[in-house]
């Protein structure tokens, strides 16, 4: 039966380096969202690691090597019949490596919550079609700085945005037998934050195709590929101007396979980029990496 087959895809971080502003890197929609997790129709918890790194492109940057890492815990809990909640926590540590200095920020990142509703969970013979939308925001928990290391620093840097942010997400996907395909637009919006500063609007879509491999009752291997893409608007800093050094838009070729036991899944999966720009092509963006192990209940 299909909804025995589980397959995770990480949602995406954008991540960047620039030597002093780029501060739309590491705060893609993508970050702790439920992306093909919905695949499983089930509760689970889940412990996802995710790797990132950008590279300076130009001529004074070419020496600054920026990476981004996070580890979260999701929840997924049925409180009503075709209902779901999805809650996430992130603890990010960001280093910085230059010929200026070497930097490490941590600390707990914002905490996101959405309410999801199913619309469609239907199934005709071999085929089945899978429809749901949700919504919800991310909480301004995590530490933010406009004046990292007396400026040294950009504005992704911080572990938080410090702005209440609402995200909209939907899940849609089709499947004959073992073969499917999935489909997944997310949105978020931030408000200003404290300090006058507001982050860019963001916009991503994923399409993954996947095949699942039944080895046994209780065991099955899925590998999957598919395609991942992100528009990230400019912020606006405290004096009402665009801030530099932000905006993007990225396309990702995707890759990785899953492997069910009982309840446990592991997944890994690894993006790399093509045709993308960010910050005005003042960085490179670096292949991504997860891992996540999930518990289903």
């Amino acid at each position: 039966m299909f909804h025995k087959i589980t397959l995770i895809l990480v949602g995406m971080i954008i991540s960047l380096s620039f030597v002093k502003a780029c501060d739309v890197c590491g705060c893609s929609v993508g970050a702790g969202s439920s992306g093909l997790t919905t695949l499983f129709k089930k509760n689970h918890l889940s412990l996802s690691y995710f790797g990132y790194g950008f590279d300076g492109a130009l001529s004074q940057t070419l020496s600054t090597h920026d990476k981004h890492y996070s580890l979260t815990a999701s929840l997924r809990f049925t409180p009503a019949n075709n209902w779901y909640v999805l809650a996430s926590v992130p603890y990010k540590w960001n280093t910085r490596t230059s010929l200026n200095g070497n930097y490490n920020v941590n600390g707990i990142g914002d905490v996101q919550a959405t309410l999801n509703r199913v619309l469609v969970n239907s199934k005709f013979s071999s085929t089945s079609f899978y429809l749901d939308a949700g919504a919800g925001l991310k909480l301004p928990t995590g530490n933010f700085n406009l004046d990292l290391e007396e400026g040294k620093l950009p504005v992704n840097f911080n572990t938080g945005n410090q702005a209440w942010s609402p995200v909209a997400r939907i899940n849609a996907f089709l499947t004959y037998k073992g073969l499917g395909i999935l489909l997944s637009p997310s949105a978020q919006w931030s408000f200003e934050n404290a300090e006058h500063y507001q982050f860019g609007r963001q916009l991503s879509a994923q399409t993954m195709l996947f095949y699942s491999l039944k080895i046994s009752g209780s065991f099955s291997v899925t590998p999957y590929a598919g395609w991942h893409y992100e528009n990230i608007a400019r912020d606006i800093n405290s004096e009402g101007k665009y801030e530099h050094g932000t905006g993007a838009t990225g396309n990702y070729m995707l890759t990785g396979f899953n492997v069910k036991f009982n309840n446990y899944v592991a997944d890994l999966s690894l993006a790399q980029p093509f045709h993308s720009q960010y910050a005005n092509e003042e960085v490179t963006a670096g292949h991504r990496f997860s891992a996540q192990l999930t518990y289903l209940f």
